[in-house]
C-alpha cells in the first residue's frame, strides 16, 4: 500500500478539507487511527490519500452524572485502559496495546472480556462521524430515525472507514465497585502437545455448556520459542528464579470470573477445572502472574490481558482466524497434531502464535448483546474463536515464507472437515481482500450485506471512502482506475521497530512543521 499523500489533520476542519479535496479530484480517502490492520484496509494506493488520525482526537471527557465517557478515536488501547483504570473504570477490549479506538470500535473490539461484557463496540452509546458531504453527525444507539439507525448499524460492523471519518465515541464504562469479588488467572506453562490438547479439550467442553454463567471467560494462547517480554513486565526475574531460558515455547492461560451478580460469593470450582486439566496432562507451570486465590479488580485484569509489545515477533507472517458455532469431533486432536508437527520442526523458519477463546453459552454477552440487530457484526452465535499466525524468517530465499503459506493451506484444507461455514472477522482479515469475492465469510446473511451496500450508496454516493477493495459496495471507485494494487515484498534487511521509530518521528515532525 503506497498512498499518494498521507495527511495528519489537526482537527475537524482539516478532515473536512481533505474530504472536499478528494471529492474535487475524484480520488478516495483511507482512514487510519493508529496501530495495525492486517489486510491494509486502513491504507490505499494509486492516486488516493490516507488520513492519519493517530494523534488528532485525544479527548477524554467523563460525565459523572450520566456515567458516560466521551473519548477521541486516537487513544491507543493501553493508554486508554490505564487512564480509565485510575478512575476504577473499564470496558472490554482487545489485547494489542497499540490498536487505537477508531479502528477497534468499527471492527468490533474482540477480547478477553467478551462473555461477560460483550465487544468494545457493544459498550458504545453514540459516536461522532464526518461523512462524505462534509458534515459532522452524532449518531445515537436506539435512535428511532431510520437514517441514524442505518448509520449506527453500518459504521459499527460494516467495514472500517467505509462510511466516513469516525472522530469520537461515547462509552458506558463498567465500575470496579460493581464487581467486588472478581478473580483472574494468568499462568504460563511450558508448551507440550499434551498440555495444549488438555487445555483445548477443556475449552471445547466449556463451549458446550450452554448454561455457563457469563461471569466466566477463558482463553488459551500459544507462542513458539519467543522472548516473553511481550507478555510479562517482570519476565526476566521470574524466569531467572526458575533457571529457565526465555527462549522456550509456552502456553499462556487467561481466565476470569467477573462477579456479575453483586454479593455473589466466589466459588473456586471453575478455576479448579483448569488446574485439574493441566495437572492430569503433566503440565509444567513456569510461573503465575495473576492468581484466583485473591480478588483482583476488573480494571487491573483488563490491563493484565494486554500484551506489552507491539507484535510477538518483528517478522512478517501469514494469518488465519476463524469463528465457529460448533467444531466437529476430532478438531482438538487434529489442531494439536498440526501445531506439534510445526513445533518439533526447528528448521522450517516458522514461529507460531495461536489463540483459542471461549465465546458461547446462553448467557454469554457476546451472543446476547448481538441479538439486538443494532450493529452489523456477524456470527454472534459463535461459541469459539481461534487464531493461528505463522511468522516466518527472512533471508532464506523465501523458503520460510513458502513454509508459512503451506502451513496455512494445510489449516484451510483440514478446517473443512470440522466446520460447516467459513466464519471470519474484519479485524483479522486474511486471504482474498476483495470484499466482492469474500463478503459471505464476513457477513452472516445476504440481507445484511445488501443493506450495508445500500447504506453505503446513500451516505457516500461518490465513493470517497472506497480506497481499496476490502469495503462493502466498493466496485464503483475501482472501476474508475483511481486505485492501483501494490504487492510489496519485504526486504531481507527489514529494519527493527527501534531503528524505524526515530525515522518515523522525524518525518512526522517535518510534516507538522510543513
Amino acid at each position: 500500500m503506497r498512498p499518494a499523500l498521507i495527511l495528519y489533520p489537526k482537527d475537524d476542519q482539516d478532515v473536512i478539507a481533505a474530504i472536499k479535496y478528494a471529492k474535487k479530484h475524484n480520488i478516495a480517502v483511507a482512514v487510519r487511527t493508529g496501530g495495525h490492520q492486517y489486510s491494509g484496509s486502513s491504507s490505499t494506493g494509486g492516486d488516493n490519500i490516507q488520513l492519519d488520525l493517530s494523534r488528532t482526537y485525544m479527548e477524554f471527557e467523563w460525565d459523572n452524572v450520566t456515567g458516560l465517557l466521551r473519548v477521541g478515536v486516537s487513544w491507543a488501547l493501553l493508554e486508554l485502559d490505564a487512564k480509565m483504570g485510575t478512575m476504577g473504570l473499564f470496558v472490554p477490549h482487545g489485547q494489542c496495546r497499540q490498536v487505537h479506538v477508531g479502528g477497534h470500535a468499527q471492527s468490533g473490539g474482540y477480547g478477553s472480556l467478551c462473555r461477560g461484557f460483550g465487544l468494545f463496540a457493544d459498550n458504545i452509546e453514540d459516536f461522532e462521524i464526518i461523512t462524505a458531504d462534509g458534515h459532522k453527525r452524532t449518531v445515537h444507539r436506539g435512535s428511532q430515525g431510520q437514517e441514524e439507525k442505518d448509520l449506527f448499524f453500518a459504521v459499527l460492523g460494516g467495514s472500517p472507514g467505509n462510511f466516513g471519518v469516525l472522530t469520537h465515541v461515547t462509552l458506558r464504562p463498567h465500575h470496579n465497585t460493581a464487581h467486588l469479588e472478581s478473580r483472574g488467572l494468568k499462568t504460563v506453562y511450558l508448551y507440550t502437545h499434551s498440555t495444549l490438547k488438555a487445555l483445548l479439550d477443556l475449552g471445547i467442553q466449556f463451549s458446550k455448556e450452554d448454561d455457563m454463567p457469563a461471569d466466566y471467560d477463558y482463553c488459551v494462547t500459544l507462542s513458539s520459542a519467543t522472548n516473553l517480554i511481550h507478555m510479562f513486565e517482570n519476565v526476566d526475574e521470574l524466569m531467572l528464579a526458575q533457571n529457565i531460558s526465555r527462549n522456550v515455547s509456552i502456553i499462556l492461560v487467561f481466565a476470569q470470573w467477573a462477579n456479575l451478580v453483586p454479593g455473589e460469593a466466589y466459588n473456586s470450582t471453575w478455576f479448579d477445572r483448569i488446574f485439574n486439566a493441566t495437572t492430569q496432562a503433566g503440565a509444567h507451570m513456569l510461573f503465575q502472574e495473576v492468581s484466583p486465590v485473591n480478588h483482583t479488580a476488573m480494571s487491573t485484569l483488563s490491563a493484565k490481558w494486554v500484551f506489552s509489545a507491539i507484535r510477538e515477533f518483528t517478522l512478517p507472517f501469514e494469518k488465519r482466524t476463524h469463528l465457529s458455532s460448533a467444531v466437529g469431533d476430532g478438531w482438538v486432536d487434529w489442531i494439536s497434531d498440526v501445531i506439534a508437527a510445526r513445533e518439533m520442526d526447528l528448521t522450517d523458519g516458522l514461529h507460531l502464535v495461536g489463540q483459542f477463546q471461549l465465546l458461547g453459552g446462553n448467557h454469554s454477552k457476546f451472543q446476547t448483546l448481538g441479538q439486538s440487530g443494532e450493529t452489523s457484526y456477524s456470527w454472534r452465535d459463535s461459541t469459539f474463536i481461534y487464531t493461528l499466525d505463522a511468522f516466518y524468517e527472512l533471508g532464506d530465499q523465501g523458503q520460510s515464507k513458502a513454509n508459512a503459506v503451506a502451513f496455512q493451506n494445510e489449516l484451510a484444507t483440514g478446517l473443512a472437515n470440522f466446520a460447516s461455514e467459513d466464519r471470519r472477522v474484519l479485524w483479522a482479515s486474511f486471504g482474498d481482500h476483495n470484499m466482492r469475492n469474500v463478503w459471505h465469510a464476513y457477513y452472516d446473511s445476504v440481507e445484511k450485506y445488501e443493506r450495508l451496500v445500500a447504506i453505503k450508496k446513500r451516505v457516500d454516493p461518490n465513493g470517497i471512502f472506497t480506497p481499496n477493495a476490502f469495503v462493502v459496495g466498493g466496485d464503483r471507485r475501482h472501476g474508475k482506475g483511481k486505485r492501483r494494487e501494490a504487492q510489496v515484498d519485504l526486504p531481507d534487511n527489514l529494519v527493527t521497530d527501534e531503528e524505524f521509530a526515530p525515522r518515523l518521528n522525524a518525518r512526522r515532525e517535518a510534516l507538522r512543521v510543513f
